[in-house]
């Protein structure tokens, strides 16, 4: 029997709506020329940072109780 790790799962998860969002940023700024305001910027980062940790902790084997 095969079985499946969590981590990988929910690291999947939360690829979807990573990339759709960068999808969407990437369309109002490049087609629509759509300034954004601070805040979404600051979200963005925020996000993106939190993320990477969550990937790169899981990757290197590092438990991370969150």
């Amino acid at each position: 029997m095969v079985g499946f790790d969590l981590a990988w799962v929910l690291s999947g998860l939360f690829l979807i709506p990573y990339l759709l969002w960068g999808i969407y940023l990437l369309r109002q700024r490049l087609a629509h020329d759509v300034d954004l305001d601070r805040t979404v910027e600051t979200f963005t980062i925020v996000f993106l940072v939190i993320f990477f940790i969550c990937e790169f902790t899981e990757k290197l084997g590092i438990n991370m109780n969150i």
